[in-house]
This record gives C-alpha cells, structure tokens and sequence, in this order.
C-alpha cells in the first residue's frame, strides 16, 4: 500500500476521530485534519496532502465547496464525504470537479477505491502533461512523417519526415490547413472525414489506409494514426497525425499471397492425386479378389479395399474442403458407414443402422487413424454380429464433450467371444483398433453386456 497523505476536513471531532482511523487501517497516512474551510486552506498549503477528504457544512464562514473551488487551483485531488444528497448541494460541488462524491454513512471499501482510482488519475494526468511537453522534440526524431493539428486542421508542427517525404517547406506548412499543402496534394476526401470522424472522440487511434496519387513522388499506400488529445495548458483540441508509407509492404503482402494461393492449389493437387492413388489401389484389390476362390482370402482383399478407400475418403473431403488442414469429422463417417453398410448389409430389412454424429472437424492427422478405426469397427459389426440372417440394430455416436470426443460403435448381436481379449488377439483389425487408438492418445473401452460395444474417448492434438 503507498503511503498517500490526506487532509480530513470534517467539523465533528468524533466523526473526524472515526475517518482517521478507518484511513490508517487502510494503510493511508492522516497527514492532518482541519474543521472550517480557513483552516483547510492553510493546511493545505502548509502540508501539501495527496488528496482531500472534504465535507460541506463546516464551522466558519467557508463551506466546503468554497473551499473546494479555491482549493482547485492546486490541482490537488478531492473527495466530498458529507450527509447531504441535495441536487442543489450536488450541482454546486460538481462545479469543483470533485475526484468523488460519497454519502455518509460510507462504506470503507467504497471510499478505499475512490481514493485510490482518484490519485492514480492524477499520477497518470502528471505523466501526461509531462509526455507532452516533450512532444514537440519527440516527434522530430520519428522515422514517419508526423503532424500535429488543431481543430481546424491547422498544422501546429511537424516533424522533418514529413518535410523531405512530400517535398513541403516548413514555411509552407505551420500555419496553413492540413488540405493546402504542397499545391493542394493533400485535397483527400477520405483524409478529411476520417479526421472530422475523430474530432468529438477523445483518446480513440484510427488506422486508415489512403491510396492517392502525389505530384511529387507518385502513388502512395498510407496507413494514417491519428490521435485526439486535450492540451490543457492551451485549452484545445489537437490531433496527432502520424503517416505511414506502406507501398512495400502492401506489394511484399501481395506476393505473399499470391505464393500462398499457389501453395493451396498444390496442397489442393496432392490430396487429390493421393486420393486417386487410393482409388487405384482399391480397385486393383478388387479385380485382384475376383480370381481368388478362397472366401477367407477374398474376405481379407475386401477388408484391404475398404481401409484404402476410408483414407482415399479423407483426402477427397481435404480436397473439397475450403480448410486444407481439417475435414467434418461427423459428415465422413455418415458418408463410410453407409457405404460399408451397403457393401456388407445383403439384406437391408435385417439391420438397422442408427448414425448419431455431431459435425465436429478435426485435422488430418486425427482424421487418418480414426477414419481406419470408424472402418475396422462398423466393418466387423457388419461382417459377424448377425450371422445366419439374424436381425438387429448397429448404432454408431460421435459426440464433442467438454475438451474430448467419444466416438461409440454398439451393436446388439452375438458379441465377442467370452475368452477373446481384443487386446490380445490375432484379429488383425482388432489390434489395428488398439494400436490407431493408442496414436490419437485415446481411450479404449469394451462393454459386453448387450452385444458388444465400443467406445473411443481422445483429444484433438494440435497440428504442428
């Protein structure tokens, strides 16, 4: 707590007891007290307090916001803490530009923050007015042009950036309006209602980029930052204009950009040919399988086939997509599971298939593992749940929660074996289950108590 001095001013000897001491439990130093508005004055002088607490009525004759208003000129912080709410009482001490106004019986918290809000806006309106005064040599030393303004766009001073970049004398510039200079150049349209849009906002930067073309030096990007102050020792308005030429960068920025456009385009280009090379490899697996008698050796092409096309899927939604980098996670599997429902379900009257997926993107290096896991698991209950045209139902969740996804398979057929533990088992798609959910740092979990089901819990890692 900094040690603020303050001058109580308070004609009741026991109220002014009780203020000291709810003060100096604050950590604040009671620097003196005073009872009439005479005797205020002349402790003010004689003390030299941070800040004032003042009621109104008071011995003598001075009340207290007689006494606020000579106390003013010292440009001392005050606080009335007085009893009366009376609107006349108010309007005349807001006359004094009090810090604070606060009713007795006061709160000790209140009167804490308003003492503290009020002396650190005077310790911020001393380093202000100390800034600017040195203003004036400050922005001569700016690499960028920089002009400072009254409210009628007058220049008050410039600094010698401004000077050599548009080619002005400083005898053709102090003095005259922003809008005569150099030959009329600066007759923008855009340069005056930006700064007419700032006159009444205080404190409020603007940045607003100017193309115009300069006699002088030609075609200019500018970014213009233009600031309002209020300058209370000359009593105006001024605005602070600082000019940035941004050709280059604007040009570096275009190029940039281009390359960036380019770079998609290729991205674009290999998630497409990676897709097709997928494609390819499906199809070949297919005609393959058409020479092959043994159903376990074609069952085992079918299952190779379908993991191709489960990634060559993701690359084609990368492709399509605007976001090179993400897909929809929920509208792929509705899009995989159908198919693979189509390609294994013989009669569609026998299984119901019940899709419950949020659209949730997720990046491809997610996307990938857990596309081949969405395959493994809707394949496998497709394939051996309902055996000898048994019925039932395979629904399939993919839900956000919280900062983690599930992604569930259940179905109500046969289940597993008791003695198989898909942690341990030659089924190659069963550990490549395990082994992708381990990659994407998930959860696996098993419930057999209905059929079998799956449930994957994980959290997207950040690409990097």
């Amino acid at each position: 707590m900094s040690n603020y001095k303050i001058l109580v001013v308070e004609d009741e000897s026991m109220e002014a007891m009780s203020i000291q001491l709810s003060l100096k439990r604050m950590g604040y130093t009671v620097t003196g007290t005073a009872a009439s508005g005479e005797d205020a004055l002349e402790k003010v002088a004689l003390l030299e307090p941070d800040l004032i607490l003042m009621d109104i009525v008071l011995k003598g004759d001075m009340d207290g916001i007689e006494a606020a208003s000579k106390i003013r000129e010292l440009d001392i912080p005050l606080i009335y803490l007085t009893a009366h709410s009376e609107e006349s009482t108010i309007e005349r001490a807001k006359l004094t530009e009090p810090s604070g106004y606060i009713l007795k019986p006061y709160n000790s918290t209140e009167l804490k923050y308003d003492i503290e809000l009020a002396i650190y806006k005077k310790h911020m309106q001393k380093k202000i007015k100390k800034s600017l005064n040195y203003a004036e040599n400050i922005i001569d030393t700016l690499v960028e042009p920089f002009l400072v303004l009254d409210d009628n766009m007058v220049v008050i001073s410039s600094n010698n950036a401004f000077y050599q970049t548009f080619k002005v004398k400083p005898e053709d510039t102090v003095g005259n309006e922003l809008y005569q200079l150099g030959d009329g150049q600066w007759e923008i349209s855009a340069l005056r209602e930006l700064l007419e849009d700032i006159l009444p906002q205080k404190n409020r930067f603007h940045g607003y980029e100017v193309v115009h073309d300069f006699p002088q030096i030609g075609t200019k990007i500018m970014v213009l930052n233009a600031r309002q102050v209020f300058r209370e020792d000359i009593g105006t308005n001024l605005i602070l204009l600082g000019i940035e030429d941004i050709t280059s960068r604007k040009e570096a920025e275009e190029k940039i950009q281009k390359s960036l456009e380019e770079k998609e385009m290729l991205l674009k280009e290999i998630h497409h040919r990676v897709k097709n090379n997928l494609m390819i490899i499906s199809s070949l697996l297919s005609l393959q399988s058409q020479y092959i008698k043994d159903k376990e050796s074609q069952d085992i092409f079918k299952a190779s086939q379908n993991r191709a096309r489960s990634m060559a899927l993701i690359h084609e939604r990368l492709y399509q997509s605007t976001d090179l980098k993400r897909i929809d996670f929920g509208d792929y599997i509705r899009t995989l599971s159908t198919e693979l429902f189509r390609t294994y379900a013989g009669d569609f009257g026998l299984i119901d298939l019940k899709i419950n997926v949020d659209d949730v993107f997720l990046d491809i290096n997610t996307a990938i593992p857990l596309g081949l896991i969405v395959n493994e698991l809707v394949t496998n209950s497709l394939k051996h749940a309902f055996p000898e045209g048994k019925s039932g139902q395979i629904k399939i969740d993919f839900h956000s929660k919280d900062d983690q996804y599930e992604f569930i398979v259940k179905d109500n057929g046969v289940g597993l074996p008791e003695d198989l533990d898909y942690q341990n088992t030659d089924s190659l798609g069963l550990k490549m289950v395990t082994m992708l959910t381990a990659q994407i740092d998930g959860e696996l979990e098993q419930d057999r108590t209905e059929g079998i089901t799956f449930k994957i819990t994980f959290a997207e890692t950040e690409i990097t």
